[in-house]
């Protein structure tokens, strides 16, 4: 087929440019070699055809539609961080919050860890599914044998498809905007910000609130990080629990050392496979992977937050 796409990226290689020092070429530790090696942005954070929609579900469906989708939304929001950028303001026009929100709620949508955790959500037997997500849905809307039934049957790709639907991105991307965000700077030179195959992660202060699917955005005590550049990073705080942390929405923080340990720390941990940096300096990423393999374990995703 012509204009197949071959090499799906689950990060934009736009994005990960901006972690290549001004070329195309970055650092990467393997988590499963143990290696660190440089690369072009065209060869890391891919898979084969991991967009491509089948015919199965839906007939005459053009296998490429989900990367078209998506290569469109990557420029449109490629601006926005460009422009978040340049100016280090969150919200430096009109909607750009919520703009950031729908790029943040993307990439973690996308991701190969939400479809590892969709595919085992569907997995699971139908009555253990419907009592558990009874509490976390609307009641007058409730979960249905039929729908999940269907779903189990339905290709990865296109499954994934129905959660990066406008309106369900417009949704989470709603609930994310009421967070504290901040822009972290790093100006600590020998310690740049790392990022990785799955650059959308999160950390809680707190085990309280609602189980289940995704990110968790209704975890008490949530905070999200995605890293922009190797000195910026986009750091979201749960409104509730980071009461103290509202003067700061909208501002710039400069990180300390262990703000930068802390946020490599989870792309480290976070990882599916691949960690990158501008420099040859993921030597933390290898000591940390020795010391906790249990990082390295794709298997430690199948469980909801």
């Amino acid at each position: 087929m012509k204009n197949e796409t071959k090499k799906s990226h689950i990060v934009p290689k736009h994005y990960l440019a901006r972690f290549a020092g001004g070329g195309e070429q970055v650092w990467v530790f393997d988590k499963k070699s143990m290696r660190t090696y440089r690369a072009n942005i065209r060869d890391v954070a891919q898979e084969r055809s991991f967009y491509e929609l089948s015919g199965d579900v839906y007939e005459d469906t053009d296998p490429q539609a989900l990367e078209r989708y998506l290569s469109i939304l990557e420029s449109d929001y490629k601006a926005c961080v460009d422009l978040l950028l340049n100016n280090y303001q969150i919200d430096a026009y009109a909607n750009s919050r919520t703009s950031l929100a729908r790029y943040v709620i993307l990439q973690a949508v996308r991701s190969k860890e939400a479809r590892i955790k969709l595919n085992h959500f569907f997995a699971a037997d139908l009555d253990e599914i419907i009592v558990r997500e009874t509490d976390r849905m609307d009641p007058s809307k409730p979960i249905s044998k039929e729908w999940l039934t269907f779903m189990k049957g339905v290709p990865d790709a296109t499954k994934q498809s129905l959660f990066l639907h406008p309106a369900i991105l417009q949704q989470f991307a709603e609930k994310l905007s009421t967070f504290i965000w901040c822009i972290g700077t790093n100006g600590h030179k020998e310690h740049s910000l790392y990022t990785s195959d799955n650059p959308v992660v999160a950390s809680r202060s707190a085990r309280h609130g609602q189980r289940g699917l995704g990110q968790g955005l209704d975890t008490y005590g949530i905070e999200m990080l995605l890293p922009l550049s190797p000195t910026a990073v986009l750091w979201l705080f749960e409104p509730k629990c980071f009461t103290s942390k509202r003067g700061l929405d909208g501002t710039i923080i400069r990180l300390t050392k262990a703000d930068v340990k802390k946020s490599n720390t989870l792309q480290i941990s976070n990882a599916l496979r691949q960690v990158f940096s501008p420099h040859d300096n993921l030597g933390f990423a290898k000591s940390y992977c020795t010391q906790f393999p249990e990082v390295c374990d794709l298997n430690r995703f199948k469980k909801y937050l």
